[in-house]
C-alpha cells in the first residue's frame, strides 16, 4: 500500500525533463489567494478584519530600555608580544517589564500613522515610497500597517545593511521618507549627502536632552547626528514616530483613508546583498496576502488566538514579516525583542525577555538554535558526574519513548528537564527554524528537550512560503508540507546529477505569493522568472515517498573540487554546525582542493577546556579578553585536536569522504552584522570572511593534509616507492597503459583508484620537461597478469576523472623485472607487499549498514539473524551513531545475491520490538560510493569463483554495550524522581 501523501501531484509533467506539480493536499483542487475565511485584498483589509475579531486581545508587547549600564574589567591582551593589563567595558541592559496594546488600538494607530504621514507631506497611491531602516520593534510592524492604510509602499533595509547597501536601496527606489532608530541617526549622515531624494526623517523616539540612559550618551549621539545632517541638508524635516501618531489623530477627520488595490504595490525588499548589490523584490498586496493565506494552511490546526509568539528577527527579512503577520491573523499576542537581552546575559536587574515574556511559540535561524544547544550541553558538563548520567540516561530514554510514541517522555520532561524549559520561558510548545539549514542532530536534541523544532523553507520571492512542516506530520529532516498558495515541481539539473526521473531537481514555484520581478531589474528578472511564471529558487529539493519535500542542496553553493565532484557547502555547514567546539563555519572548497576547509568561529567555553586539557593553558588562567584567547587559538595541537573533532560529527551524521574536512583555521573575531561578516539575516559573507585568512586556507592542499595522517603517511611513502621506480624495470605482461587523462589528475589519485581494483606495484606518469604539466597517459604495474585482467575489465571505458573517461590496455613496453630499492627516497619491497596485500584490502563482499538494533541484541543472535537468508562473511560489528544515541552495525554477507535479499525482506522490520534499516554501507576507502555497484558486483563474482582469501572472522563477545539499557535508563530516571 503506496503511503499517505502530503503533497498530492494536481497534474502531469510537461516534459520528461521535470516532475509533476505537487500542491499541499488541503489546497490539491487550487491553490488559496487568501486568508482562511477572511475576504480581504489588501494587508490594510487585512488586519482591519482581525483588530475587529480579536479586538479585546493583547495584540503586541514590548519592553523600554531603561537603562544601558557599562561595567568595566581589566583584562590581559597581548600586544607586541608581550602581555599587558588593559580595560575593557561591556553593556548591560535594564528593561521595563512587558507593556501591551490590544488589537482595537493598533487599528486605531494603523490609521492615525497613516493620517500622519499624508499630513507631513506623503502622497497616497503615487511614486511616494517610506524606506523603513531599523531594528525590529512594534514601531516598525505599526509604521508599515500605518503606510498600508494610505497605500504607500515601503522599501525594507536591514539596519546593519551598511552605507553603500544603503544607498542603493534608497536611489533606486526614490524613496522620499526614513524611518530609522535614534540609534541609527550617525550612519545616515554619508547616505544623506548622494540620496537627495529623502526629504523627511522619522526617528522611532523624541530626542530629549533629560534622557539620562547610558550617562546621557543615547540623547547626545542622536542629537550630534541629527545636528550633522541639517549641516549637510537643511532642507530635510525630522519628526519622531510619537509625533507622527499625533499628527494622523489631530487630523482625523479631514484626511480620508487610501485603500490599496490588489495588485498595488506594497513592499520592495532588499535582500540581504551577501554578494555584490541586493536585489528589491517587488511584493504586492495580492502576494502578500496569498502568502499569509498559504502559510496558515499546514499550522491553522495547531495555533490559537492565546498564543504569545516572541519575535527577535528582522522585520526587514521576509520570513519574520510574514510570521508577524501570520500572528496577527491568529489573533495572538507579539511579544517584541532583542538578541541582546533574550536571556539574563547581557542585562541587569530583570529577567531576559524568553522568561518575562513566557512565548509559546518562538521562530529563529540556525544559528540561534544551534546557541542553544551549545549553551545546554556546556551546563550539563558541568554537573557532577551522576547529574550528567542521569540527564543522558533521560534524554536517550525519552527520546526511545517519543519515537515509538510511548506514555512517560512528559514526565521525564517535567522531571528532568524542566530548568532547561523554564529558560525559554517555561511555555514553549513548538519552535520554527527558517532562512537556513539546520542540522537533524540540533532539530533532534532540541525537540528531545524543550519542544518540536519544525523546519520551514521558503524564500523572499515567494513571502516566506513554499514549505512548512504539519506538527501533525512531524518528520525530521524535511521540509514538510506545501504551503496552500503554490504550486511546485522539480526540474532536472543535468551538470550536477540531479534528474527528475529520481524524484530530483531543483525547486520551481508558482502561486500568487510569487513575485513577479525585481525592482528595476530586468536581467535578474529574467534569470529567476520564467515568461510562465514559474520562479526558479536554485535550490536542490527532494520529494520523499510520503509526498514531503525534502531541501537537499543548493545550485549556487555547489561547488567542484579537483576531482570533479561537487559538495554542497550549507549541508556540510548545518552539521558542522552543531559541533561543540564551532559557534559558526564557514566551508571552502574550489576547483584547487580535493576536500574543503572550514574557517571556524570558535565556542569559547569548551575549547578553552579543551586547551586546558591538552596542556596548552594553564588550569589557572582565567581568559576572557578575544585577543588572548586567539592567540591559543592558532596553536596546531588545538587545530588538530577541533578537527578530529569535526570529523567525528561529520561521520556520526553521515558524510561521505569528500565532504570530511581537510583541515579548520580559527577566524579571528566573532561574525557579526556589525563587522559585516554575516548578513542580518545571518547568511555568510563568503568572501570577506575568505579575505581574513585567505593565507592560512591556501596552505590547507592536498599533501599537507596527508601528512597530518599516519595512514596518509603511509600512502605517501608507498606511491614515493611506486612512483618513483623507472617503467622501464618494470614487466610487460603485469602492466597497462592508461590514457586520456586529464592533467589535473595527480599521480596519488590515480594510485587510490586503481588500488580499490588491485595491489599496485609501480606507476609512471611523465611530466613535459619544460611545461612541467603531466602529458595525459600513464604506465601501471600490478603483481600479476590476473590483476592486469581485472583491471581492464573493470576500468576500461567505464571510470571518468574530471569528465574523461579513462582508456585502458596492455602495455606494448618491451621492459624488464622492476628492481627496488632501498635508499632514502624508495622503501623495499616488503613494505609495498605488506601494504598492497590482501589482507589489507577490503576483501570483495556485500557489506550492509544496519540502524536502530535494540540493546539486547548481541552479535551471536544478530548474527542468526541474517544468516537465514545465506552464510555471512564475518560476525558483525558493532557501533553508535548521533552522540550515542542509535545502535547500528555492519553485516558481511559473502554475496549480493543475499544481501540484496537481506535488503528487501528485512528492511523497516521489527527485531527485538524495534524497526530496523538496511541498506548498503558506505565505502570505507571512498565514502562518497555505497558498496552494491556493477565493479563490486563483478569482484564478487569472480572473488566466489575463486574463494575468498581471508576466513570469516569467528564470533566473538558483544562490543560496543551502552552504558545503560532501556531498563538500566528507566531505574535511573526512578532514582532521579526519588531523589
Amino acid at each position: 500500500m503506496a503511503p499517505y501523501q502530503y503533497n498530492v501531484i494536481v497534474g502531469d509533467p510537461e516534459n520528461e525533463h521535470e516532475t509533476a506539480p505537487r500542491r499541499n493536499q488541503r489546497s490539491a483542487k487550487a491553490p488559496v489567494t487568501t486568508p482562511r475565511d477572511i475576504q480581504c485584498d489588501s494587508v490594510f483589509e487585512l488586519v482591519t478584519e482581525c483588530c475587529k475579531r480579536y479586538k479585546n486581545n493583547n495584540c503586541m508587547g514590548w519592553r523600554n530600555i531603561t537603562d544601558i549600564h557599562e561595567e568595566t574589567k581589566t583584562v590581559t591582551k597581548t600586544i607586541n608580544g608581550k602581555k599587558q593589563d588593559v580595560e575593557k567595558t561591556w553593556l548591560y541592559y535594564e528593561l521595563t517589564p512587558y507593556q501591551y496594546i490590544k488589537f482595537s488600538q493598533l487599528e486605531q494607530n494603523m490609521i492615525y500613522l497613516g493620517k500622519g504621514l499624508v499630513h507631513i507631506g506623503l502622497t497616497p497611491a503615487s511614486n511616494d515610497k517610506l524606506h523603513i531602516y531599523a531594528s525590529t520593534s512594534h514601531k516598525w510592524m505599526q509604521m508599515y500597517l500605518g503606510s498600508q492604510s494610505q497605500n504607500i509602499p515601503i522599501v525594507t533595509a536591514y539596519d546593519t545593511l551598511g552605507a553603500k547597501g544603503l544607498i542603493h536601496s534608497i536611489q533606486q527606489t526614490e524613496s522620499s521618507a526614513i524611518f530609522t532608530d535614534n540609534a541609527l541617526l550617525p550612519t545616515l549622515i554619508e547616505p544623506l549627502k548622494t540620496c537627495l531624494n529623502i526629504k523627511y526623517v522619522i526617528h522611532s523616539e523624541i530626542i530629549n536632552p533629560n534622557d539620562k540612559r547610558q550617562n546621557g550618551k543615547i540623547f547626545k549621539s542622536a542629537n550630534e547626528a541629527k545636528e550633522e545632517i541639517l549641516k549637510l541638508r537643511p532642507d530635510i524635516r525630522f519628526y519622531s514616530f510619537d509625533e507622527i501618531l499625533q499628527f494622523g489623530k489631530d487630523n482625523n477627520d479631514t484626511i480620508e483613508i487610501h485603500k490599496p488595490e490588489p495588485q498595488d504595490l506594497s513592499c520592495i525588499m532588499y535582500t540581504s546583498g551577501s554578494t555584490g548589490d541586493p536585489k528589491g523584490v517587488v511584493l504586492t498586496h495580492a502576494n502578500i496576502i496569498a502568502g499569509v493565506g498559504g502559510a496558515d494552511v499546514p499550522v491553522s490546526r495547531f495555533v490559537q488566538s492565546t498564543d504569545r509568539l516572541i519575535c527577535f528577527l528582522p522585520l526587514a527579512h521576509i520570513f519574520e514579516l510574514a510570521f508577524e503577520l501570520l500572528s496577527i491573523l491568529w489573533g495572538s499576542c507579539i511579544g517584541y525583542a532583542n538578541v541582546k537581552t533574550l536571556t539574563k546575559t547581557s542585562v541587569r536587574n530583570c529577567e531576559g525577555d524568553l522568561v518575562a515574556f513566557k512565548p509559546t511559540i518562538m521562530v529563529g535561524v540556525a544559528a540561534v538554535w544551534e546557541t542553544v544547544k551549545k549553551g545546554i550541553i556546556q551546563q550539563v558538563n558541568q554537573l557532577p558526574m551522576p547529574m550528567r548520567k542521569i540527564f543522558w540516561v533521560a534524554y536517550h530514554t525519552k527520546s526511545g519513548l517519543d519515537r515509538f510514541r510511548l506514555p512517560g517522555g512528559g514526565l521525564i520532561a517535567s522531571l528532568i528537564f524542566k530548568k532547561i524549559r523554564a529558560a525559554t520561558g517555561g511555555n514553549l510548545r513548538v519552535a520554527l527554524n527558517g532562512g537556513s539549514p539546520l542540522s537533524e542532530s540540533t532539530q533532534r536534541f532540541l525537540t528531545n528537550l524543550i519542544c518540536p523544532i519544525l523546519i520551514g523553507y521558503g524564500l523572499t520571492e515567494t513571502v516566506a512560503n513554499t514549505c512548512i512542516l504539519d506538527p501533525a506530520n512531524f518528520e525530521f529532516g524535511v521540509a514538510g508540507d506545501l504551503t496552500g498558495s503554490v504550486t511546485v515541481k522539480l526540474v532536472d539539473v543535468d551538470e550536477l546529477g540531479y534528474f527528475a526521473k529520481n524524484n530530483q531537481g531543483e525547486i520551481w514555484i508558482k502561486g500568487a505569493c510569487v513575485t513577479s520581478e525585481y525592482y528595476k531589474n530586468p536581467e535578474e528578472t529574467a534569470k529567476a522568472i520564467t515568461k510562465d511564471g514559474w520562479f526558479m529558487t536554485g535550490d536542490i529539493g527532494q520529494w520523499e515517498p510520503n509526498g514531503h519535500l525534502k531541501v537537499i542542496d543548493r545550485k549556487k553553493n555547489l561547488v567542484k573540487t579537483l576531482n570533479g565532484e561537487y559538495i554542497a557547502l550549507e549541508k556540510l555547514e548545518s552539521i558542522y554546525r552543531s559541533n561543540q567546539y564551532v559557534q559558526n563555519i564557514c566551508v571552502y572548497a574550489d576547483q584547487t582542493k580535493v576536500k574543503p576547509i572550514g574557517i571556524i568561529v570558535p565556542n569559547h567555553k569548551p575549547l578553552i577546556a579543551l586547551a586546558k586539557k591538552l596542556n596548552i593553558i594553564s588550569s589557572n588562567d582565567k581568559l576572557e579578553d578575544e585577543e588572548e584567547i586567539g592567540h591559543h587559538f592558532q596553536d596546531s595541537r588545538l587545530q588538530n585536536a577541533v578537527l578530529q573533532d569535526l570529523l567525528a560529527t561529520a561521520k556520526e551524521q553521515g558524510l561521505v569522504g569528500i565532504e570530511l574536512i581537510a583541515g579548520c583555521v580559527f577566524a579571528p573575531e566573532e561574525w557579526t552584522p556589525q563587522n559585516g561578516y554575516v548578513t542580518s539575516a545571518q547568511k555568510l559573507k563568503r568572501k570577506k570572511i575568505l579575505d581574513e585568512v585567505r593565507d592560512q586556507v591556501e596552505k590547507f592542499g592536498l599533501e599537507e593534509y596527508r601528512k597530518k595522517k599516519k595512514t596518509d603517511k603511509l600512502l605517501k611513502l608507498v606511491c614515493g616507492a611506486v612512483m618513483d621506480t623507472p617503467i622501464m624495470n618494470s614487466n610487460i605482461d603485469t602492466s597497462v597503459y592508461v590514457g586520456n587523462i586529464d592533467p589535473r589528475v595527480t599521480k596519488e589519485q590515480l594510485y587510490e583508484l586503481f588500488i580499490q581494483v588491485a595491489p599496485v606495484v609501480n606507476i609512471k606518469y611523465p611530466k613535459d620537461k619544460i611545461l612541467q604539466k603531466y602529458q595525459g597517459y600513464a604506465f601501471i604495474q600490478f603483481e600479476t597478469e590476473k590483476d592486469v585482467e581485472y583491471v581492464i575489465k573493470l576500468l576500461h571505458n567505464t571510470v571518468s576523472l574530471y569528465d574523461r573517461l579513462l582508456k585502458i590496455r596492455k602495455s606494448a613496453v618491451n621492459t624488464k623485472k622492476i628492481i627496488y630499492t632501498t635508499d632514502s627516497k624508495n622503501i623495499n619491497k616488503s613494505n609495498i607487499s605488506s601494504f598492497n596485500s590482501n589482507d589489507k584490502l577490503e576483501p570483495p563482499v556485500a557489506k550492509l549498514f544496519v540502524k536502530g538494533l535494540d540493546e539486547s541484541i548481541d552479535d551471536k543472535s544478530l548474527q542468526s539473524y541474517f544468516n537465514k537468508l545465506g552464510p555471512l562473511y564475518r560476525s558483525p560489528e558493532f557501533f553508535y551513531v548521533h552522540n550515542n544515541s542509535i545502535r547500528c552495525a555492519f553485516i558481511y554477507y559473502k554475496n549480493y545475491k543475499d544481501a540484496d535479499e537481506a535488503i528487501n525482506k528485512l528492511n523497516k522490520q521489527l527485531l527485538a520490538n524495534k524497526v530496523i534499516t538496511i541498506e548498503y554501507a558506505f565505502k570505507e576507502n571512498n565514502r562518497s560510493q555505497k558498496y552494491g555497484n556493477d565493479i563490486d558486483r563483478l569482484l564478487n563474482k569472480e572473488a566466489l569463483k575463486n574463494g575468498f582469501t581471508n576466513a570469516a572472522v569467528p564470533l566473538h563477545g558483544q562490543e560496543n554495550v551502552a552504558a545503560y539499557g532501556l531498563g538500566g535508563a528507566m531505574i535511573v530516571g526512578a532514582l532521579a524522581f526519588l531523589i
